[in-house]
């Protein structure tokens, strides 16, 4: 990782966006060759650390049509999520579901065709995407560096207020999940964190508040709400599909060991979110 003293602040934030920026175009022309489970997870993380990058640069200098990239990947954000899920689904379901009766094949078979429909959908959105956006975005973050503007602008000061602000929701969420334990705020913290590790990804070589070690904590605990939420989600499948057919044991043995999982995880992260540690920016 870059030490903090080897390179400017506004450097480091614009070298991380123009990164971001080439990263995300790789993989747009690998999706649209192939649309593998890898490259729809990159791709959709590519994606949101575009926008955390684009919404820094955006506070940061005061110019909101820095923004216009992610507003055009917004599209293909739908189908790559709906993807991404049923791909993992289909993982999840080759781990728990190893009792093959023709209830359970039916499921299978239904989640395999939706892949291949979405798979399609995919690549036509990809198709779709404005490929000059990202090169025009990129290039107007090295134009404000250029010029100073980006010097200007960038402090530790306005980059603790940038830190601050990608913490509030999660600070917010998790106080009332930890109240409420409702699920929907669950989500809502996930997604908040998300937010929080793009963030500060970009701020780790900038701010001297923020180290790897504590991107990669926020990391660890978002990536376990991330596997509770999948198999949470396919536990509901499973508990609407199989209870058409409430008769099939080996489909209420398979919904039982899922729902195990479930719990079980989902005591382990809230054990977690009780005790999470945000960055210290005092």
């Amino acid at each position: 990782m870059t030490s903090h003293d080897t390179i400017p602040p506004a450097a480091a934030i614009a070298e991380e966006t123009a990164r971001r920026v080439d990263h995300f175009q790789a993989l747009l022309e690998k999706a649209q060759r192939a649309p593998g489970q890898k490259i729809i997870h990159d791709l959709r993380v590519s994606i949101r650390r575009l926008d955390a990058a684009a919404g820094s640069c955006r506070t940061l200098l005061r110019d909101r049509r820095l923004v216009r990239v992610t507003d055009a990947a917004g599209p293909l954000m739908k189908p790559l999520g709906k993807l991404r899920d049923l791909h993992v689904q289909s993982e999840l379901i080759a781990r728990y579901l190893t009792e093959k009766t023709p209830l359970i094949e039916r499921f299978t078979d239904k989640i395999h065709n939706r892949i291949r429909k979405h798979e399609a959908l995919v690549c036509r959105a990809i198709r779709r995407f404005p490929k000059k956006e990202p090169v025009m975005f990129a290039a107007k973050v090295r134009k404000y560096l250029a010029t100073g503007v980006f010097n200007a602008a960038v402090s530790e000061t306005s980059l603790r207020r940038l830190a601050l602000a990608a913490q509030g929701p999660v600070a917010a969420c998790r106080k009332r999940y930890i109240k409420s334990k409702d699920m929907k705020v669950f989500h809502r913290l996930r997604i908040a964190l998300k937010h929080l590790r793009y963030t500060g990804e970009m701020l780790v070589t900038a701010l001297p508040h923020i180290t790897a070690r504590d991107v990669e904590r926020i990391h660890a605990l978002q990536r376990e709400m991330g596997r509770l939420r999948d198999i949470d989600a396919l536990a509901q499948k499973l508990k609407k599909y199989f209870s058409k057919n409430d008769r099939d044991p080996a489909a209420r043995r398979q919904l039982r060991k899922i729902t195990g999982r479930r719990n079980a995880l989902l005591k382990r992260c809230n054990r977690r979110i009780g005790k999470i540690r945000l960055f210290d920016l005092s």
